[in-house]
């Protein structure tokens, strides 16, 4: 890999880690998925931008997989889908949590409101089944 190469790659794993915090800011990410990310993205710059580990981690990888330049893209294909998938997760996390605390006060308003009125309506109909009388 080249100089620019890897200088390439740190910008778009910059970027795409500041995605990732601004994501955990907008509340769409959870902390704990943003930060195996982010990890992975730094470990694997780490490993790309330093020379020796790059040649290291080339080797091994064509060992064991000709061609590597395929597998690099399609991780981080996966990387990309695997971002979007875990927001979508939050996303719907979240609002099933705020969900069920809505459904909580509504019921909780409703079980008050029970619990007064049976009393209430035995005392208004006996009123009114006297009035009748």
């Amino acid at each position: 890999m080249t100089l620019f190469g890897a200088a390439l790659l740190d910008v778009l794993g910059l970027l795409l880690v500041l995605w990732l915090l601004n994501l955990v800011r907008l509340g769409r990410l959870y902390v704990g998925y943003a930060l195996v990310l982010v990890l992975s993205i730094v470990g694997t710059l780490c490993v790309a931008s330093v020379p020796p580990l790059r040649a290291m981690a080339s080797a091994l990888l064509s060992a064991l997989f000709p061609g590597a330049e395929l597998v690099v893209v399609a991780c981080g294909v996966f990387l990309l889908i695997l971002v979007y998938v875990l927001t979508q997760i939050t996303l719907i996390a979240s609002r099933l949590s705020s969900l069920v605390q809505e459904l909580a006060l509504r019921d909780g308003t409703r079980t008050s409101h029970e619990v007064e009125s049976p009393s209430d309506s035995r005392a208004a109909d006996s009123a009114s089944a006297a009035g009748r009388e």
